[in-house]
């Protein structure tokens, strides 16, 4: 109810034109919805969306329906220094990689990382890596893995990010049935279960589920984590594809 029973709500309808991008993609796939368009994405990188975010057509036209809410604020740059201005950039940092994370595909992060990690990166369309770059190594730059990992996607989490990468796994550990120790536990043996099967030539990408069940039958707290979290999985369709044609050359 807002404040009180009297209190207004205040919806807005407004239209919604093409992307901005359209232009310069011209065989990328049109929206069918442009104001669909929007609040998917909308949904797709924020935590806590509108709960009236939503579409609709008026006379043939496209809009996005939102709650009309201006509460809104903004930091003076100018007037951060030393600790503020690094905690700013953090929580900033934070953000946009967790609507990266949430909205992007996987093999899209993949190939980003990768960029950061190969003294070479070849062209891998599908990595979003449209021609080879030797230059962009970062080679003390790792990726961090952190918010919604669990023990069930470890196969997914090797196969995507490698062994270069920090895990940091928080509800997965604090939150685990058993406790702060049962929940480290798990992880930890996942981890070590599916480098095991990986170095042993193991298709450990599809075995995945197999192994964990298999390493739970011995490990109490990987099993309580499994019925738990099993669900969890990286396999979701997203929201920002690469969207590409690969097309022969003429030299």
């Amino acid at each position: 109810e807002g404040n009180g029973p009297a209190d207004p709500l205040f919806l807005q309808i407004k239209e919604e034109p093409n992307s901005a991008y359209t232009h310069y993609l011209p065989d990328a796939h049109p929206a069918h919805h442009n104001g669909q368009r929007t609040a998917e994405g909308q949904r797709a990188m924020q935590l806590q969306s509108d709960p009236f975010l939503g579409w609709t057509h008026i006379r043939g036209r496209q809009f996005l329906v939102r709650q009309l809410n201006d509460h809104k604020g903004s930091i003076e740059l100018e007037d951060l220094s030393g600790g503020g201005l690094e905690a700013y950039a953090e929580v900033c940092g934070e953000l946009l990689a967790r609507g990266h994370a949430r909205s992007s595909d996987p093999l899209t992060i993949a190939g980003v990382y990768d960029t950061l990690r190969e003294e070479v990166t070849p062209q891998r369309l599908e990595h979003g890596v449209f021609f080879e770059q030797p230059w962009a190594s970062l080679n003390k730059v790792m990726p961090v893995a952190s918010g919604g990992i669990h023990a069930g996607q470890m196969h997914q989490l090797l196969h995507y990010l490698g062994e270069d990468v920090v895990l940091q796994f928080g509800g997965g550990t604090i939150g685990h049935p058993d406790g702060i120790a049962a929940g480290a536990i798990a992880n930890r043996v996942a981890l070590e279960s599916m480098v095991m099967a990986r170095n042993e030539g193991r298709d450990y990408y599809n075995e995945g589920p197999d192994i964990l069940r298999d390493a739970a039958k011995t490990c109490g707290p990987l099993a309580r984590a499994l019925e738990t979290w099993g669900d969890v999985t990286f396999d979701y369709t997203s929201t920002d594809t690469p969207d590409f044609v690969a097309t022969p050359t003429v030299s």
